[in-house]
């Protein structure tokens, strides 16, 4: 990865920019368990739950605790906090001249919030939020399953723009980041990232800062 190629940097939301893991954070304000996340993340990850199951059993529940009012999950999504370091590396990428996009798993909700308070003008979060008349989660809409899903917004943004994807420079910590890393060539993580997550990026720097140097 040489920074005269990069054109455009991609961030990822849960775990790179805010300390919080946005789905965590909002099932437990709706009433699930920590044991009934972990379960259903756990069967995701043994392949005996798909993405779109695990989306259709979290609104169930989400439906049968009672606690899913818009002011709540509003109240749960806005209330993170940013890494260390995030505001000033996107200011400081956005003066060099780069653009600044944001790709999440998560909440288009949480993506357009950040996106206002970093001065982000592309952003795009997985999950769409749908309430009903009284404002009252109805139904979660989503893209597809998180990393095939993210690379292809990915896509987007680059073919909007007319760039190759080894123009775009990717920074994540999970799983979800890998396909982007491995599209791109330029994955920037860091050394509390997963071995695979490591072994898929192009850079790994121990925090936020420290991807100025390098960019």
């Amino acid at each position: 990865m040489t920074k005269e190629n990069i054109k455009l940097i991609c961030l990822d939301i849960d775990g790179t920019i805010i300390t919080q893991n946005s789905w965590y954070t909002l099932n437990m304000a709706l009433g699930l368990s920590h044991e009934e996340d972990q379960e259903m993340y756990d069967a995701y990850g043994a392949g005996t739950l798909s993405y779109e199951g695990w989306i259709a059993k979290l609104v169930e529940l989400y439906k049968k605790y009672g606690k899913a009012t818009k002011e709540t999950v509003v109240a749960a999504l806005t209330g993170y906090t940013f890494i260390e370091g995030t505001e000033a590396l996107v200011a400081d990428l956005q003066a060099k001249g780069y653009e600044v996009v944001l790709v999440s798993g998560s909440f288009q909700l949480l993506a357009e919030d950040i996106a206002k308070k970093l001065n982000i003008k592309t952003f795009k979060g997985n999950t769409e939020i749908i309430f009903d008349e009284n404002d009252v989660v109805e139904n979660l809409t989503v893209g597809g399953d998180e990393p095939v899903a993210k690379l292809r917004y990915l896509k987007e943004i680059a073919d909007a723009r007319n760039i190759p994807l080894s123009a775009i420079a990717c920074i994540g910590d999970g799983f979800t980041d890998i396909p982007l890393f491995e599209a791109t060539g330029s994955g920037i993580t860091f050394t509390h990232s997963k071995p695979n997550v490591q072994a898929a990026a192009a850079q790994v720097v121990e925090k936020l800062s420290d991807i100025s140097t390098i960019l």
